[in-house]
């Protein structure tokens, strides 16, 4: 079952939000500001946050993501910032905030359900470096171990490398998908 967090400091937005994913196999709970989000966030650790950008307080949408980035429990939960304002400054300013996505105001059920579908598929396509270490010496190959959480998983490489770069870059070649995003 999913688990979504919505914060807008507007009740009939969420209202709106909640009703067009009522269908959805989620559970979805609720804040009207981004101190609250917070708050519910840490206890409810929800795999998708749909975040308004612009609410009254000290803090904000893009001071909530931010937070939500950088908290090691939280880290890997998918952000969808929402917002009426959609110029392309607005768009880097939640993106630089860690944003996965960006949707302006106003939006379709169909467009919601669609990024909020995509946005949960890639909530668990995350990789976190657990531990890196590299043996450099002066003469021979250098050598490297790499550990990382992969989906949840642990796995570690060695490698040998023409230098310590090159044997970090061989343990990434080795353990991570070209396609994967790493934190």
């Amino acid at each position: 079952m999913k688990k979504i967090l919505i914060v807008d400091d507007h009740a009939d937005i969420r209202r709106l939000i909640r009703m067009t994913l009522e269908f959805e196999d989620c559970e979805i709970r609720e804040a009207g500001d981004a101190v609250a989000g917070w708050q519910l966030a840490l206890q409810f650790k929800p795999d998708l946050v749909l975040l308004d950008v612009m609410m009254p307080g000290e803090t904000h949408g893009l001071d909530l993501c931010l937070a939500l980035k950088v908290e090691p429990m939280l880290a890997a939960t998918r952000v969808i910032m929402l917002s009426a304002r959609g110029t392309h400054a607005d768009r880097e300013a939640g993106l630089r905030a860690g944003a996965d996505a960006y949707l302006v105001k106003p939006f379709s059920p169909m467009q919601l359900l669609a990024l909020v579908d995509d946005e949960i598929a890639h909530a668990h396509d995350r990789i976190k470096l657990v531990s890196l270490s590299v043996i450099a010496g002066t003469q021979g190959p250098q050598r490297a171990t790499m550990k990382l959480d992969i989906d949840g998983q642990t796995k570690i490489e060695e490698a040998e490398g023409n230098g310590p770069v090159d044997a970090v870059f061989n343990c990434i070649k080795a353990l991570v998908p070209h396609d994967a995003k790493l934190e």
